[in-house]
């Protein structure tokens, strides 16, 4: 069985926790290392058993505690060589380790593939996780849904995509222009209307279980989220997409498949 839950979500700090088999894994751990220990226990893992921790890219928001973590534990700290290459020198000596990008890898029990995605970093990715005959994609952080993120969509069990903002309340709402267009571009956070749009586009028929991620704080609700995406669904005629919001510093509903 696979158990994903969203420990945080958004420029707060990001953390998803996915356990599958015996493998317990984090995609970036971005949040106070506290934080993350204490809402662990609540879910029965103790945070020194963690077997890896897979970076999307090296924006603090998703990589604040990982070096704490894993020079504390050992936990390793995986990314894709120009990420690792670009983590700050307060980083330290963690327990690094490089992955390969759009090839197929092992951590533990779990299969990995890093998606290669479109955002203002060195070379972000997204993650496709496979486990008995399962599969996870964690997609978030980018500014366009490309053809490699539709291949790693596709057929996906559980989904997190960015649902980041309403273009309505960015559009009037209180940032700066550049902001605004960098938010809006092809290298910045994807729509709630882009993130229905997709869904709609990919979806298979079998139930899916989709936590939309990344919420802004300024440009969004969960609210407004779930009625935009819910709205375009059911235009569309599709039922078997399962919605839920990733909180921005509290655990999501628990995700099974």
């Amino acid at each position: 069985m696979l158990r994903l839950i969203s420990l945080s979500s958004g420029s707060c700090g990001n953390a998803v926790y996915i356990e599958a088999g015996r493998t317990k894994l984090l995609v970036d751990a971005g949040t106070a290392l506290n934080y993350l220990g204490t809402h662990l226990a609540d879910l029965g893992v103790k945070i020194e058993d963690l077997d890896a921790i897979l970076l999307t890219h090296e924006h603090s928001d998703h990589i604040r505690c990982a070096g704490a973590l894993s020079r504390r534990f050992g936990t390793k700290v995986m990314g894709n060589p120009d990420t690792l290459d670009a983590l700050p020198p307060s980083f330290g000596r963690a327990n690094i380790r490089a992955f390969p990008v759009g090839e197929r890898f092992e951590v533990g029990d779990v299969e990995v593939e890093a998606v290669p995605h479109s955002h203002d970093c060195r070379a972000p990715v997204g993650f496709v996780l496979r486990y008995g005959g399962k599969k996870i994609c964690v997609a978030t952080d980018l500014g366009r849904v490309t053809r490699p993120v539709e291949i790693a969509l596709k057929g996906a069990d559980i989904i997190v995509l960015e649902s980041n903002h309403d273009f309505k309340m960015l559009a009037h709402g209180r940032y700066p222009g550049r902001l605004k267009a960098r938010i809006a571009g092809d290298r910045g956070h994807l729509s709630n209307t882009t993130a229905a749009r997709t869904l709609a586009r990919l979806a298979t028929g079998s139930e899916q279980k989709v936590l939309l991620a990344h919420l802004s704080l300024d440009n969004n609700s969960p609210e407004i989220a779930l009625k935009t995406v819910s709205d375009i669904l059911a235009r569309e005629n599709i039922d078997s997409v399962k919605l839920s919001v990733a909180g921005r510093l509290a655990p999501s509903p628990v995700v099974l498949a």
